[in-house]
């Protein structure tokens, strides 16, 4: 009998940790997770650049194809679309017109406007700048 008792109890307050864990703690697990979708495309975006920029400096052209960049071996592979973007989004290269425009790689940003903002709040203190629902990552 006592040992079932001692059970109990110890059942009963592991429940109470865990909700009261959950009740306090959700709110910064939520936010982490968020966090680390948005460093996981920031990385992803940076590797493009690296390739794209690698690229440039062998064949002395720019290119806008991130699947030629697959193709000619600077990329392993075109990387996957990021949990925060948007549903039917994908990499893109958006060169500029003239050398003093900037090149980008950018992708939509999935989720309504308070999830996108969320996402550009802590892409301001990464690297990189959102313009509306697009993330834009300098090349």
């Amino acid at each position: 009998m006592y040992h079932l008792l001692v059970g109990v109890i110890a059942v009963a307050l592991f429940a109470a940790l865990t909700l009261t864990g959950a009740f306090y703690l959700g709110p910064q697990f939520t936010k982490a997770t968020i966090k680390a979708h948005v460093t996981t495309m920031v990385n992803q975006a940076q590797q493009i650049s690296a390739a794209n920029t690698l690229y440039n400096v062998d064949e002395a052209k720019s290119t806008d194809s991130i699947q030629e960049l697959v193709d000619l071996g600077y990329l392993k592979e075109v990387p996957v679309r990021p949990v925060v973007a948007a549903d039917s989004a994908e990499w893109e290269i958006t060169l500029g017109a003239t050398a003093a425009d900037r090149s980008y790689v950018h992708i939509e940003l999935g989720g309504d406007a308070g999830d996108q903002a969320t996402v550009c709040d802590i892409v301001s203190k990464l690297v990189g700048a959102c313009e509306g629902s697009v993330y834009n990552y300098p090349l």
